[in-house]
């Protein structure tokens, strides 16, 4: 006589992924984290960033408040002090938070406790997704989503902090030596794509993951402008440079020539000359300037100045987000930054690089990635957050009414034609960090923050 026929929960497969795909992000965390010595997951060089372990605490923190003491029976959590120091800044928490310049001063917690620390959470989620009643699950694996989401975030941030610290030392430590250099040195010539404006949507649509500042979408009104089809090169930034363009009051905002005279900016964050020659910090450390790749660590003053200077401009979020729908416009971010607003304006300067973009009866159109740690004035930025600039294409300056264009790392960028396509360069940073130090994903997986399905083990 046959017995009785066991039949799987109809949450079991959901709950079997995520627990795989929880153990894949969390061992991603401590994986970038293992060139680092003790002495290197202590520090924070500016307020901006955040020590190494403070990253792996606070995300462990994450899953403790939220999920395993109001879910988990029983949970006790690691340390009682630790939702006090690990807290970011959510103020709806009683428990306050460690301010965030301080961060870098405490040599305690020790980076072997806060390790510790992750084993004791892990260990609980995994009993929590595994047993948590069914009445709960679709809260626990909402919150889940949002936790892996946030990790990731944190990996994003754990490469461009440690790159800041290894800036601060004059000894230009290094990161990796075994990242590879890129082969491109030349881009293609600039070229530009007409677009006709009208009304589009906007924000982050129904299906997938997305904060709730993403959505919903709506509709916006875009005048026609040309984009270029490629990324700003480092070459073409130089140029700018070479033409005076840091030294020109006529092609800044007010107060991005103010800040530039203030901080004493002359070139990119990570630029450094050295015997005449150009160098740029990386996390394989100073090599020697690629005048292919794309520029990036700019503020958006600088990114403007430049725009200007070639005769275009940077447009309104929007303008991005009617390219390319999937660009999820987001001003909460942990590297995203709110819209910098300003008067309409008369054009500054004279288009002096006719030559390198072109000329026409329509502005050139000109597009830059920008990443880096540089504060500009109205930047709304959240939990974690850095000045990471991104600036799309400009249109005409009598349309110009909002200047910066927030995007969050899953936002979509045009690729860099010709050899800059050919080269594979990453959409985003999380993507450039998971091809420069992890195998490719495994089939059916990415590793991008909208979406956590996990990329295999490295």
């Amino acid at each position: 006589m046959a017995g009785p026929r066991l039949e799987r929960e109809p949450d079991a497969d959901a709950r079997e992924q995520a627990v795989a795909d929880y153990q894949s992000i969390r061992a991603w965390s401590e994986y970038l984290c293992e060139p680092l010595t003790l002495e290197d997951h202590v520090i924070q060089t500016v307020v901006e960033t955040s020590p190494p372990k403070w990253h792996l605490a606070h995300v462990s923190w994450f899953f403790e408040t939220f999920l395993l003491q109001p879910y988990l029976s029983g949970y006790q959590p690691f340390h009682p002090r630790f939702d006090y120091l690990f807290n970011s800044y959510y103020e709806q928490l009683e428990s306050g938070y460690w301010p965030r310049p301080e961060r870098g001063l405490l040599s305690r917690p020790t980076v072997a406790k806060i390790y510790d620390y992750r084993r004791h959470v892990d260990a609980a989620m995994e009993r929590l997704i595994g047993t948590c009643p069914a009445s709960d699950w679709p809260t626990v694996e909402e919150r889940l989503l949002v936790g892996l989401n946030h990790e990731q975030q944190h990996q994003k941030l754990l490469l461009t902090d440690i790159k800041h610290n290894f800036v601060y030392n004059p000894l230009r430590p290094t990161y990796r030596e075994d990242l590879p250099t890129s082969d491109v040195v030349t881009a293609d010539p600039l070229t530009f794509s007409t677009f006709d404006g009208g009304l589009v949507q906007i924000g982050a649509g129904d299906s997938g993951f997305a904060y709730d500042n993403e959505r919903p979408r709506y509709r916006v009104y875009l005048q026609a402008y040309r984009l270029a089809d490629r990324l700003v090169t480092n070459i073409e930034f130089l140029r700018f440079m070479e033409d005076g363009g840091y030294g020109h009051p006529g092609l800044w905002l007010s107060d991005g020539w103010r800040v530039i005279g203030r901080e004493g900016w002359d070139a990119p964050r990570y630029w450094e000359r050295i015997d005449g020659e150009w160098f740029e910090m990386t996390l394989a450390g100073l090599r020697p300037l690629n005048p292919g790749e794309p520029v990036t660590h700019l503020s958006y003053y600088e990114a403007d100045a430049c725009a200007t200077w070639a005769g275009g401009a940077c447009p309104p979020r929007r303008s991005g987000s009617g390219l390319h729908p999937t660009c999820r416009s987001s001003a909460t971010s942990s590297i995203a930054v709110g819209c910098i607003r300003r008067p309409h304006r008369q054009k500054r300067g004279s288009n002096s690089s006719s030559a390198m973009f072109g000329s026409g009866p329509a502005l050139p159109i000109f597009h830059t990635r920008v990443i880096g740690h540089r504060q500009v004035p109205w930047a709304s930025t959240t939990a974690s957050s850095y000045p990471i600039r991104w600036s799309y294409a400009g249109v005409p300056a009598r349309h110009r009414q909002t200047t910066c264009a927030p995007a969050t790392a899953t936002s979509s960028i045009p690729t860099s034609a010709g050899n800059l396509r050919d080269s594979g360069w990453p959409k985003t940073l999380y993507e450039r960090a998971a091809a420069v130090y992890r195998p490719a994903p495994a089939a059916g997986g990415h590793a991008s923050r909208g979406h956590y399905r996990p990329v295999s083990a490295a």
